[in-house]
């Protein structure tokens, strides 16, 4: 990939590409959901952009108090129901009422900022697509130095290594984040939507929360697939005003280069990447997933203090962990979730393997190791005891494997569970959940069938819970703890 392609700000880019979209008779109609005031700043900026567009534009703002707007400007005040954060999800019936009547509708919160030229490129673009499949956004964030970061990408989202496609000239990839606060659709794909039967509900949320799933039912309801054209990335970049994540999430733009580089290189290979690790879940909220960019959620460093000698991490992330640990003396080398995550800086300070474990698994075969860990990883697998003991026989003879995970027990998490549980049939189904019902018990089983002996476990404690006192002996340990680690060794007689 060219490094100019995200160089600048939106604003300040230009698009060279030859005009293929006939803008001549073209409408849209524009929906805005704006809550209360204190983006109204924002708000002024879109319609002005909207309104001075080289095609007729329609807007309509979807608000639960009346405010001033421009002539031509329609307010709707009212909420669909009584949580203030349903209000984006008014902007469906208005979109079903003009469902014929415009050639594209566009749905964003009121302080993102879609060009001409974006819509521009969308229609351009999404002629080279299937008819399942819409163009998406991405959003771009700048701090006061000017640096810019992708807030979309944080937490366990990712780019899907697997899902790198050529369509019609142009690279596409599936960003695991669908929720842009913004979307676009074609008078065909709108209609599609509807027919669906997923298109036209009241405010709902699982996966993602009121505010979020109002902006992605086309995707996660309607049978569509939202994919990021990476060839055009800088046209495919939505500024969000309001700067609200700078600082606190967001993938900062050198790193996102990396990232898109690879994707590039895998769509020229014309061979396609095997699927890595799974890191989410398809739980409420996406409970229980990775965090690939966090700080590990059991204090490993305290657990494996420092050394000189070899470290296997599985399933890395973008090198938190493995970081900490090359600063401890350890030599580490690592698994990564797939090769998106493995060009991830921070992994640079480490010996990248294959994303594949069984090929990763010949790469050290010959070497032994003091730790292997596998940091919130086995839960997420489909099975868990074949990765166990795919690399069990790695470990030295005074070796230990290192096994983390979140506590499903933890007291905080039953009602949660509880309802996944009776959503799913009375049953916790991996199938289902995409992770598998993960206690202390569950690992040292795991461990058992893996030919490994659980030697002790490690309990991580929320703030609340600490208060209590000498909680690892607590009776209740297994319930106050969010996080566990279980420490695991080969015995003695596995070795020859």
């Amino acid at each position: 990939m060219k490094a100019a392609v995200l160089k600048s700000w939106p604003d300040e880019r230009s698009w060279n590409r030859p005009k293929t979209v006939n803008i001549d008779n073209l409408s849209a109609l524009v929906v805005v959901a704006s809550y209360g005031r204190s983006n109204d700043r924002y708000l002024e900026q879109l319609i002005g952009k909207y309104q001075n567009m080289s095609f007729r534009v329609d807007i309509v703002v979807l608000s639960n108090v009346t405010k001033p707007l421009p002539p031509n400007v329609e307010l709707r005040v009212g909420l669909p129901d009584s949580n203030p954060w349903s209000l984006p999800f008014g902007h469906k019936a208005v979109f079903e009422e003009r469902a014929n009547e415009y050639d594209i509708f566009v749905y964003s919160e009121d302080d993102i900022l879609l060009s001409e030229e974006n819509l521009n490129s969308f229609l351009d673009v999404a002629e080279k697509l299937k008819d399942c499949e819409i163009p998406g956004f991405v959003r771009a964030e700048r701090d006061s130095a000017g640096s810019i970061s992708y807030p979309d990408i944080h937490s366990h989202f990712k780019w899907e290594a697997s899902s790198v496609v050529r369509r019609g000239g142009e690279t596409f990839a599936f960003l695991s984040n669908e929720h842009a606060a913004c979307y676009v659709l074609t008078k065909k794909h709108l209609q599609r939507a509807i027919a669906s039967g997923g298109f036209t509900v009241g405010p709902h949320e699982w996966q993602y929360d009121l505010l979020c799933t109002a902006a992605t039912d086309p995707y996660t309801q309607c049978g569509f697939r939202k994919l990021i054209p990476i060839s055009r990335f800088s046209e495919f970049t939505v500024e969000h005003l309001s700067n609200k994540y700078v600082g606190t999430l967001g993938m900062p733009l050198n790193e996102l280069r990396c990232q898109v580089g690879a994707l590039e290189r895998i769509a020229e290979s014309g061979v396609g990447a095997e699927p890595g690790f799974i890191n989410d879940t398809k739980l409420q909220n996406f409970r229980y997933s990775k965090d690939l960019y966090a700080e590990p959620s059991v204090d490993i460093s305290g657990i494996v203090g420092p050394g000189d000698g070899l470290v296997l991490s599985i399933g890395c992330g973008a090198g938190t962990l493995e970081s900490g640990l090359t600063s401890n003396g350890w030599r580490v080398f690592g698994v990564p979730i797939d090769p998106v995550m493995a060009t991830s800086p921070l992994l640079t300070k480490i010996e990248v393997l294959s994303h594949v474990p069984q090929t990763a698994r010949k790469q050290v075969e010959q070497r032994r190791f003091d730790w292997i860990i596998a940091h919130n990883v086995l839960h997420l697998t489909p099975h868990p005891i074949e990765l166990l003991a795919l690399f069990s026989d790695l470990l030295s003879p005074s070796g230990r494997f290192l096994i983390c995970s979140p506590n499903m027990m933890y007291f905080n998490d039953i009602p949660a569970n509880l309802v996944a549980y009776t959503r799913n049939g009375v049953s916790w189904s991996y199938n289902l959940t995409g992770a598998h019902f993960a206690t202390a018990a569950t690992i040292r089983r795991w461990c058992r069938a893996a030919g490994l002996a659980a030697e002790k476990v490690v309990h991580r404690f929320p703030r609340r819970a600490r208060r209590l006192g000498r909680l690892p002996r607590h009776a209740l340990a297994g319930l106050l703890a969010s996080d566990l680690a279980v420490v695991a060794a080969r015995p003695r007689r596995n070795y020859i």
